[in-house]
């Protein structure tokens, strides 16, 4: 298979995460056409760490003057893109060996407004889960798959082609769910998402305190006002309560409101509902509640019950 795909990974500051996340792009069993790096002013030895790198391929590196985030950087690498398709990959992610190849076969099938995601590896402190559990449905808003539904799509697992990822492009300056503002406006643009039922990306959240979507949720709610028109209620009301134990500190009572508020319009479960009112007591009830859905789900083998556990437990809050 000729090479097609042109790899998108902006960095900022991951001198010790940079060359794992290369790494795993090199030991793909489908050589793409080209790397593209771009470096977001980092201020540690990240671009050093480029430079002394050896690497099997060439990789492209683009520094940008001043740190403008990641939508930006993604931005400046779409332009350089000259591949038919384009991945996207964050620095403190890898992938498993087999993305490129899996994908690019499935994409070369379909129309050129396929937007293709996968299944995604999420280790943890305490144990490793695979999300999402099921696809988005086919008259099913993105919105609701991904706010009120339980769906789950990283931008690691995103494989599309090149052209529709340039025609709506990131919003240049956004730090913050600038990957959920892209794929909401891919989906207003036509682009229709199909999930491979394999995990081809690994994200590690043990220390999400350390993840580039470090909480700040007077911007998230920003932006989700930003987005309130072109949300479904359920969707609206299901991100605005998982925002909310984000403000236990300065707000504690609004944090109520919102969460009560999205119970009582059935926008969450229950499950998700006892969750956020435990992390307005403490933040660590989040690592409690994944350790708990975890035990559950091993402790049964039998589909009906994992089906059952899914549909109570599975929209555990995410920050």
């Amino acid at each position: 298979m000729s090479p097609l795909v042109s790899v998108i990974l902006p960095t900022y500051n991951r001198e010790s995460e940079i060359l794992r996340a290369l790494n795993s792009v090199f030991q793909q069993d489908y050589r793409p056409l080209e790397i593209i790096v771009v470096d977001d002013c980092s201020t540690d030895g990240t671009i050093d760490r480029l430079a002394k790198a050896s690497f099997p391929a060439a990789v492209q590196v683009v520094s940008l003057p001043i740190n403008q985030g990641p939508a930006t950087a993604r931005n400046a690498a779409l332009a350089l893109a000259a591949g038919k398709y384009v991945a996207f990959l964050d620095s403190d992610d890898h992938w498993l060996p087999n993305k490129l190849t899996r994908q690019v076969a499935m994409l070369e099938c379909r129309p050129e407004n396929t937007v293709l995601f996968s299944q995604a590896e999420i280790r943890r402190k305490h144990d490793v889960v695979i999300r999402p559990r099921r696809p988005k449905g086919h008259d099913e808003p993105l919105g609701d798959y991904l706010f009120a539904n339980g769906g789950y799509m990283p931008i690691c697992s995103v494989l599309l082609a090149t052209p529709l990822a340039r025609r709506v492009r990131f919003k240049s300056g956004m730090r913050l769910h600038e990957d959920w503002d892209f794929l909401l406006r891919l989906e207003a643009g036509g682009g229709q998402f199909v999930l491979c039922p394999q995990p081809f990306c690994v994200i590690e959240d043990a220390n999400p305190a350390g993840r580039a979507s470090t909480p700040r949720p007077d911007l998230s709610l920003r932006w989700l006002e930003s987005w309130k028109d072109g949300l479904s209620p359920a969707a609206y009301l299901g991100l605005r309560a998982r925002i909310a134990p984000q403000l236990r500190n300065e707000r504690p009572f609004l944090a109520l409101q919102f969460i009560l508020e999205a119970w009582s319009k059935r926008a969450i479960g229950l499950w998700t509902l006892l969750m956020l009112l435990g992390r307005l007591i403490h933040p660590g009830v989040r690592n409690a509640g994944y350790r708990l859905q975890g035990s559950l789900q091993r402790a049964t083998g039998r589909i009906a019950q994992c089906d059952v556990l899914w549909e109570v437990g599975s929209r555990l809050p995410y920050d």
